[in-house]
């Protein structure tokens, strides 16, 4: 009964689920072969090699007295899903550059170690990256910042 309670276990199942969700969904499209892939090779393929490891990890599990699930802590998650929604809701309105600086912000108090003058250091540093990276390198159509 320990095994039900393990990370191992649930994560070698959750990969056997969306492997096996792939698969399901992956059966429409043509598979053709490896000189003419189709347009479901790649992905049912992919597919199945998270199913094996999955199992894999799974019957390990059964095997093994692994860790027990500890109880989520909610700082990080709340924090850190707050900033995708920021992000989110933000890039169209005010550009990549404050959208970024917001996402960071918001994320950084998911750590008990914050402290702002990082935080600003990082958020000015990541929008500078992600401009160079996704407007110049990459040239994507979006706007760098909108006030």
């Amino acid at each position: 009964m320990g095994a039900l309670r393990s990370r191992d276990f649930w994560s070698g199942a959750a990969f056997v689920a969306i492997g096996a969700w792939f698969l399901w969904r992956g059966q429409d499209y043509r598979f053709g072969s490896a000189a003419a892939m189709g347009p479901g090779y790649f992905p049912v393929l992919i597919a199945l090699v998270l199913a094996m490891v999955g199992l894999i990890i799974l019957f390990k599990s059964l095997r093994s007295h692994a860790a027990a699930i500890e109880r989520p802590v909610l700082r990080p998650l709340v924090f850190v899903l707050a900033a995708i929604v920021v992000f989110a809701l933000s890039i169209e309105r005010f550009g990549l550059v404050p959208a970024t600086i917001a996402a960071i912000v918001v994320a950084s108090p998911a750590s008990r170690e914050f402290r702002w003058s990082e935080t600003i250091a990082l958020a000015v540093g990541m929008a500078a990256f992600a401009a160079l990276v996704f407007i110049y390198a990459l040239s994507q159509n979006m706007p760098l910042a909108r006030f």
